[in-house]
C-alpha cells in the first residue's frame, strides 16, 4: 500500500469513527404506492460456481418481494432493458434496478452482462448513457443501485428522476463475498435505515445509511457515492 492511501484511509476512519450518522427528519414525506424491482447478478465468468453476485441480486430482489430477476445466461442486454421498459409503474410507484456484476470504463460506464467476454463485447455490455434513458423514459421516480467496480462513473449521468446509489467512486473496485454495498443495502431495505422510527425509510435515510455501513463493512476500502434529486429526498420506500 503507498503511503498516501494508506494516510488516507487512516483520515477516512478518524474522520467517521464509524458512528452511526445522524439524519434529519423528513418534513413532508412523498408516499409511493407500489414498488416495481428489476434484480440483475452476472457472476464471474458467468459461472454458477461462484455464486457472490447471483447471490446478492437474489437477496435484494427477495426483499423486494419481486420475481424480475435477472442471472448469468437470462442476464443479456436486450433482457434488462426490455424488462425495464416493460414494468409499466403508475406515476405515483417507485421502480428499484440493483446490479450485481463487473463494471468498467471505456469512455462511458458500462455493465458487464452475458456474452461480453468475446471480442464483440461492446454490443453486449449495457453503457451507462443506455442505462439513463431506460430509467428517464419511466413515468415514475426510480432508484438505480449498482453493486460493480467504478460504479461511481453512472453519477456523471443525468438524471433527474433517478436516485443513484454506487457501491464505490469511479475510480475503485466494489470488493467482498457477499459485497459490503449489498449488505448494507438489503439491511437498509429490511428497516435498518428508519433512522427516525416512523415505520417508514427515505430515500435520504437510505442513502446515508448505505454510504456508511458500505464504507464500514469494508473497512474503508472503497468509498460509497450517492445521489438524490432534490425533489427526491423524502421519497419513501414500502
Amino acid at each position: 500500500m503507498n503511503t498516501m492511501r494508506a494516510i488516507a484511509l487512516l483520515l477516512v476512519a478518524a474522520v467517521l469513527n464509524f458512528n452511526p450518522p445522524t439524519v434529519e427528519t423528513a418534513p413532508h414525506p412523498k408516499q409511493v404506492r407500489k414498488i416495481h424491482t428489476v434484480a440483475v447478478g452476472v457472476d464471474i465468468n458467468d459461472s454458477s460456481c461462484d455464486n457472490a453476485f447471483t447471490g446478492d441480486a437474489t437477496n435484494i430482489a427477495t426483499i423486494l418481494k419481486s420475481d424480475n430477476i435477472f442471472i448469468n445466461d437470462q442476464a443479456t442486454k436486450e433482457n434488462v432493458l426490455k424488462a425495464i421498459a416493460d414494468l409499466k409503474p403508475d406515476p405515483n410507484d417507485l421502480v428499484v434496478v440493483f446490479f450485481s456484476a463487473h463494471g468498467e470504463i471505456d469512455k462511458d460506464y458500462y455493465i458487464m452482462l452475458h456474452g461480453s467476454g468475446g471480442d464483440d463485447w461492446k454490443k453486449h455490455v449495457l453503457w451507462g448513457k443506455e442505462l439513463k434513458n431506460a430509467l428517464n423514459k419511466l413515468p415514475c421516480p426510480s432508484i438505480l443501485a449498482l453493486d460493480t467496480c467504478c460504479a461511481g462513473a453512472m453519477l456523471r449521468h443525468k438524471m433527474d428522476k433517478t436516485i443513484v446509489l454506487a457501491a464505490c467512486m469511479a475510480e475503485e473496485s466494489s470488493y467482498g463475498e457477499p459485497g459490503p454495498f449489498a449488505v448494507a443495502l438489503q439491511e437498509g431495505l429490511e428497516g435498518k435505515a428508519d433512522y427516525d422510527e416512523d415505520g417508514t425509510v427515505t430515500a435520504y435515510e437510505l442513502s446515508r445509511y448505505v454510504k456508511f455501513y458500505t464504507a464500514k463493512y469494508a473497512e474503508s476500502w472503497q468509498t460509497p457515492e450517492t445521489r438524490i434529486p432534490k425533489k427526491l429526498k423524502y421519497l419513501t420506500i414500502p
